[in-house]
């Protein structure tokens, strides 16, 4: 069976590290890092790489990072953004080519309609899914 080729993209990717090490565990998926430097900052080498090796590139943050793979992305390939509180503060979704992503994660039900209002992102386009949390019990 041929692994899933993930490449996970952003400048922060705290939120994302519980979703990466369980995807990474899980055997069915290879797991690439596109960490970038800053919003816009990245090495656009690498994220050239990224693009010619994936099957899915998820973007932690709807950055500088989610514009350029949504410019960049092949037409076989996902790409999913996960945003957050702080993209609202920001005019990085009005700059997404939002044809070429398939699905854009909203953190909570507030960041969902605020999506919504602010940008008008289709509420197809968008799906809400809370911050993963460790629940191991000590």
């Amino acid at each position: 069976m041929n692994k899933v080729k993930l490449v996970f993209a952003g400048h922060d990717l705290k939120f994302a590290k519980l979703i990466i090490d369980y995807l990474e565990n899980s055997g069915k998926y290879e797991v690439r890092i596109d960490h970038w430097k800053g919003h816009n900052a990245h090495d656009e080498a690498y994220s050239k790489e990224c693009i010619s090796w994936a099957d899915v590139i998820i973007c932690e943050w709807g950055l500088g990072n989610a514009v350029w793979y949504s410019q960049h992305k092949l037409p076989h390939q996902k790409l999913i953004v996960r945003m957050h509180r702080q993209e609202l503060d920001t005019q990085y979704p009005k700059k997404f080519v939002l044809g070429n992503i398939d699905k854009i994660i909203a953190i909570s039900p507030y960041v969902y309609e605020e999506f919504y209002r602010v940008f008008k992102i289709p509420r197809e386009k968008m799906i809400m899914i809370y911050n993963a949390v460790h629940s191991q019990m000590l």
